[in-house]
């Protein structure tokens, strides 16, 4: 059967290109479906049938999908998608171009007025076929009109470029160019909100860095709703961390065993996504008014991401915290580091406050002692009552746990606590077991069980050690709320009381507490 390039043709043609996105629904005559075909070694392959609602044909109209060979769990009969496989996206642009070339079919013959039986949607896709092999003069007829539209497009593009370069200097010339570039609007923002505090200023500097690697020339006026859509998919899935990852470098090394090289895991968890996009917002609504943005669709988005948190909270176990307060050091270092840890645990002080600490600090306040220090996080005042491994570590370091340039010792920084923690406790046969973890990223949880506990005791698992060692020894949950916050709280337990904080609720805990000698002889400052 021989055709030939003619207006008739054309029309075809054209009429393809917009039958292409025909929705399933308006099939009126009949039901396109996904069928699996079994193959001998228990694979299956997918075709796409057509059954005329009559039923007149005895065999309906069905074309098998090249290209695509996957397990039966791989497939989804209703909505005719592959699934669970990496390559996935792939497969359906196959699946999806054949029920594009069945709907251009079916379009064609309710064109042509006559009835979609299998012999007529035969002829119309040996028609469409036989089009696609057509000389590179036919195929040319076939695409260009869509070809035509992205040049024009492409050029306009171009166009606006150009003449966005020429109003910028334009305005240079004139003394009245403001960058637009997002990262220059978050330093002005950084230099006009002198109050923000440390850990705030470095989420917004890492949210910087992260923009000078995805997309350095991003102008604020380019924040939509699809640029976070695009962002959140970026820091989600293709956004290198420093975790290693290590499953996959065992299966490299499987494969290749001269393999050496380092791989990280990509994609952040959705509590540092949620929080990066937060202040990528912040930023926009900042300038907002300032130069006439229009926020109400951004206002609109949201992230999609669910605030999860992982559902192992990692600490030491009473026994463990024993343990860990008299195991064996061999260096000063070692000595410092082990003996800030207990105090941080006894204290549930958080790094940064735990360090300030010094004996002013240190007050007796209705008949015990306790450290009386203004929180760096909250900004609120906050006083916990000094138990007796607080109060020896701090006299015996002088109540100075900070790093000392002359002797080379003391605690600088949060890396440093879980060095020196691990390498105790592995020594001292500590928390060497493997902790399974659920981490979260882009809403899908996956267990992680690459890790031994003792690699996980970072400074920040001391404040968790004393939360939950003093509420699985019966303190109010309330009497320790000031100390560690509500949103930390609410994560472990949910619990009323009367909120008192003292050195009997302490006590009740089982936190041993200073003696009254070892109280009287000591001298507040």
């Amino acid at each position: 059967m021989l055709y030939t390039v003619s207006e008739t043709l054309l029309s075809l043609c054209i009429n393809s290109l917009s039958a292409r996105y025909t929705n399933l629904t308006k099939c009126k005559m009949g039901k396109i479906s996904f069928k699996p075909r079994t193959n001998t070694n228990g694979t299956i392959g997918v075709s796409i049938n057509y059954s005329h609602k009559a039923h007149i044909d005895k065999v309906p109209f069905q074309k098998k999908v090249s290209g695509v060979t996957i397990a039966p769990n791989e497939f989804n009969k209703t909505t005719g998608r592959v699934i669970n496989r990496k390559d996935a996206g792939e497969l359906n642009k196959l699946i999806q171009a054949l029920l594009s070339d069945v709907e251009y079919c079916l379009a064609e013959c309710e064109r042509n007025g006559v009835e979609p039986f299998k012999r007529n949607l035969d002829t119309e896709y040996e028609k469409l076929q036989h089009l696609k092999t057509l000389a590179p003069a036919a195929k040319k007829i076939l695409g260009r009109t869509l070809d035509m539209l992205r040049s024009e497009l492409a050029e306009l593009e171009k166009q606006v470029t150009l003449k966005k370069l020429e109003i910028e200097q334009e305005e240079k010339d004139q003394g009245v160019h403001v960058s637009k570039l997002f990262t220059s609007h978050i330093d002005s923002f950084l230099k006009e909100n002198t109050t923000l505090k440390p850990s705030s200023i470095k989420n917004y500097t890492s949210l910087k860095s992260i923009i000078e690697n995805w997309k350095p020339t991003l102008n604020i006026t380019d924040i939509n709703k699809t640029l976070l859509n695009n962002f959140r998919e970026y820091l989600t899935t293709n956004k290198d961390t420093r975790v290693i990852d290590h499953e996959a470098m065992s299966i490299e090394k499987e494969i290749n065993p001269e393999f050496n090289d380092i791989i990280y895991i990509k994609g952040m968890r959705n509590s540092s996504v949620r929080e990066l996009l937060q202040k990528m917002k912040i930023v926009y609504y900042f300038y907002a008014d300032k130069f006439g943005y229009d926020i109400s669709s951004v206002k609109k988005w949201k992230s999609g991401l669910k605030k999860v948190q992982n559902d192992k909270v990692v600490f030491l176990s009473k026994d463990e915290l024993e343990a860990v307060t008299h195991m064996p050091t061999e260096t000063d270092q070692e000595l410092i580091h082990r003996d800030f840890y207990v105090f941080m645990a006894n204290t549930g002080l958080r790094f940064v406050d735990a360090l300030k600490v010094r004996k002013h600090h240190i007050q007796e306040i209705d008949g015990g002692l306790k450290i009386k220090i203004l929180q760096e996080k909250t900004t609120k005042m906050v006083e916990v009552p000094v138990t007796a491994d607080a109060l020896r570590v701090l006299e015996f370091h002088n109540y100075n746990f900070a790093f000392d340039k002359e002797t080379g010792t003391g605690i600088k920084y949060t890396a440093q606590v879980g060095y020196f923690m691990n390498k105790m406790m592995k020594r001292a046969d500590i928390g060497c077991y493997t902790l399974i973890r659920t981490n979260f990223k882009n809403n899908v949880g996956k267990e992680d069980n690459t890790k031994l506990k003792r690699e996980l005791i970072l400074s920040h698992t001391a404040r968790k050690t004393f939360i939950n060692k003093s509420l699985n020894d019966g303190m109010k949950i309330t009497a320790i709320k000031n100390i560690v916050g509500h949103s930390e709280l609410d994560m472990i337990m949910n619990v009323y009381g009367d909120g008192s904080l003292n050195t009997d609720e302490m006590s009740k805990a089982g936190w041993v507490m200073p003696t009254e000698s070892s109280t009287s002889k000591m001298k507040i400052a």
